[in-house]
């Protein structure tokens, strides 16, 4: 990915930690927002994505931008022609969650696993834990912390902090019950 300045240093750090074997995150993701959209959709192939879809997403941006353009054009003269962009655009949207899921996992695994030691973490209630060190750290969605909640926990029964892994894992499903 070629980026412009503005990102480039963030970029070339995250890939030298990565090089180096050192833990990542990708806080601050607020640096991608300097990008252009259509720049930043190119990032989607580190979650599999194809370039196909990645057109389709950029199609998408596109199509916002020429018609939030004040020109007065009006492209969407139907209820359907709206319908049919919204699906569009919920598919896409429903396509990139999907694929995100296993970054989603690995940043769960990783939070149960540093914060097992209830002695040695950031805040020693579950709920604090769960919400600034998972969530807001890590930019962490509804539709991400559905995903989480599903994530097995039993492979880490081996873990001497196991039922504090448990307990954390049982905070989020009672924090963010399912609707």
């Amino acid at each position: 990915m070629v980026f412009t300045g503005k990102v480039q240093n963030h970029v070339e750090d995250y890939e030298n930690k990565i090089a180096q074997g050192k833990d990542v995150d990708l806080a601050p993701l607020q640096k991608f927002s300097l990008e252009n959209e259509r720049t930043i959709m190119g990032l989607f192939l580190a979650i599999q994505c194809d370039r196909e879809e990645i057109k389709q997403f950029k199609a998408i941006v596109d199509s916002r931008n020429k018609i939030a353009h004040s020109n007065g054009n009006i492209f969407y003269r139907t209820s359907l022609a709206v319908d049919t962009q919204i699906s569009e655009i919920i598919s896409c949207i429903e396509s990139i969650q999907i694929k995100s899921n296993l970054i989603i996992n690995q940043f769960f695994k990783n939070f149960l696993l540093s914060s097992q030691d209830i002695e040695n973490r950031e805040f020693p209630d579950d709920e604090s834990q769960i919400s600034q060190i998972f969530i807001t750290k890590n930019y962490i969605s509804l539709a991400d912390i559905e995903t989480a909640k599903l994530m097995d926990i039993t492979p880490f029964s081996s873990e001497i902090g196991y039922n504090n892994i448990q307990k954390l894992a049982e905070a989020l499903k009672l924090k963010y019950p399912d609707e």
